[in-house]
């Protein structure tokens, strides 16, 4: 599949609702007061969209999950396996924080995830410093159909910074191209909500990164 901007907003706003509903917040959300547990449920939510937007469940049903636990629903990925949305889950992860492969015998990779939810994270291009560009770095070395980044940023211009940062680094190390460029794609987004219209979705075409701010905003 081909990742576009609207459907990745598609996917933002329906597990923005979701995870509203499970923590049963009825005012704005999440805010700059919120837990960054919060976020990474929101980042869980999304994940779990990603799968049944892009694949049949009768394929999914078969497929194996690695990803971690999340504090605000410890049973989340339980409840997806017991629901058929994926053949078994375990927290042993494979490289990177979301990863849906297929069941044993068969570990091609459909669909890989990043989430960093800690808004005051490095956007430095340095891999050294361990902060958004070295996700961005572990997703991208990830051979899957699908690869997915949802990242909390603080800061008008850090958000700047990041996005040029990421799509220095991608020039950098994939001048000669990528493979499946085109189910590459993800969110940086605001985490203060009075900035909330400074939230992105990007995409990978001909060669380069698209950012697109999020026209749904107001819903975050």
């Amino acid at each position: 599949m081909r990742f576009t901007h609207v459907f990745l907003e598609g996917l933002l706003a329906s597990s923005h609702d979701a995870a509203k509903k499970h923590l049963q917040e009825i005012s704005e959300w999440p805010t700059r007061r919120s837990a960054q547990s919060e976020w990474t449920l929101w980042a869980h939510y999304t994940f779990a969209a990603a799968i049944r937007g892009i694949y049949r469940l009768e394929d999914t049903a078969k497929m194996s999950l690695r990803v971690s636990t999340t504090t605000k629903h410890k049973d989340f990925w339980g409840s997806a396996k017991d629901a058929g949305i994926v053949g078994d889950h375990t927290t042993q992860q494979q490289g990177v924080d979301f990863c849906l492969m297929g069941p044993t015998g068969n570990r091609y990779k459909y669909l890989t995830g990043e989430s960093e939810c800690d808004p005051g994270k490095s956007v430095s291009i340095s891999l050294s410093e361990k902060g958004y560009i070295w996700d961005w770095s572990k997703l991208l070395g990830f051979d899957s159909e699908h690869r997915l980044l949802f990242a909390v940023v603080s800061g008008t211009n850090r958000r700047l910074d990041l996005r040029k940062n990421m799509e220095s680094y991608f020039q950098q190390t994939f001048s000669g191209g990528i493979s499946k460029p085109e189910g590459i794609g993800g969110y940086i987004l605001a985490r203060n909500h009075a900035n909330r219209e400074d939230s992105y979705c990007f995409v990978v075409r001909q060669g380069q990164i698209s950012f697109k701010k999020i026209s749904r905003a107001p819903l975050l």
